[in-house]
């Protein structure tokens, strides 16, 4: 009689109650959008096998509670299903939300393996930060190690967004202005410029640049100098008495490092160039 007077709704009342549930799909398929969307929500409501969620986000397109509730021991299955299924504009955030579970949630391997969803979803700042806490060593190889994946991965979300990207991140800038210095200090100056990003405005990346140019200027004639990145203060000569470095002999052993680092005497405090924030 529903089908005869073409009420949809209630012939799929009757086919969910009678557990008929491919009649009832059918049925809402011909009922309309609405009345289809009620019916698959009131399906997966009444159907809890281990494939559900997964029907269930594949026919809604809500992958993020995929992200959010996956089991991590199914980690590697659920990012397979992200990268299927999901829209480009939010494969990454769901990436990183997965990632970010894998770290806070999951065991001491699964920890290492949150690196894979970030370097998927292109997120520098946070694979190295994950490097960092799972990797403890210091060695000048290991630091290598990580600065190439580093720029690796940075140059392959540059190209693909066909732009440099900002480097951001307290950590990212350490350890790349921390190889730099290591370059520098073996006398590579240009090669140690070349892993400062010029997009950049983290203090230290800017400030070893500067340090770099200056040092380089010469053999760069052609390059444009970075940003300067201290604050600029003009000092104007007011008759004060000039900064003097005075050389003293110790009273004792505590006064040895103000020997080695000289006393300034002065009747004027010097200004000092602040930093950028």
């Amino acid at each position: 009689q529903a089908l005869l007077t073409g009420d949809f709704q209630c012939a799929v009342d009757l086919c969910l109650n009678d557990g008929r549930f491919a009649e009832a799909i059918i049925l809402a398929v011909a009922g309309g959008e609405e009345l289809l969307k009620k019916t698959q929500k009131r399906y997966f409501e009444r159907q809890c096998s281990k494939l559900s969620p997964l029907m269930y986000a594949v026919v809604t397109q809500r992958w993020q509670d995929i992200a959010e509730s996956c089991s991590l021991s199914n980690w590697k299955e659920a990012m397979a299903a992200l990268l299927t299924y999901s829209r480009p504009e939010e494969y990454s955030r769901l990436c990183d939300i997965l990632g970010h579970r894998l770290e806070t949630e999951g065991d001491e391997n699964q920890c290492v393996q949150a690196c894979l969803c970030y370097i998927t979803s292109g997120n520098v700042e946070k694979m190295v930060e994950c490097w960092v806490r799972n990797n403890k060593s210091s060695s000048p190889l290991a630091l290598q190690a990580l600065v190439e994946k580093a720029m690796i991965l940075k140059k392959s979300v540059d190209m693909l967004q066909e732009s440099e990207v900002p480097v951001q991140g307290q950590v990212l800038a350490e350890k790349l202005t921390q190889y730099s210095s290591l370059l520098a200090a073996q006398g590579s100056l240009a090669a140690a410029m070349t892993f400062l990003p010029t997009a950049s405005n983290e203090r230290l990346i800017m400030q070893l640049r500067d340090r770099l140019f200056r040092a380089h200027e010469d053999a760069l004639p052609d390059k444009q100098a970075p940003p300067f990145p201290y604050v600029r203060v003009q000092i104007k000569g007011m008759g004060q008495p000039a900064v003097v470095a005075v050389q003293q002999e110790p009273e004792n052993k505590a006064d040895s490092r103000a020997t080695r680092q000289g006393i300034y005497k002065t009747n004027a405090s010097p200004v000092i160039p602040a930093e950028l924030p």
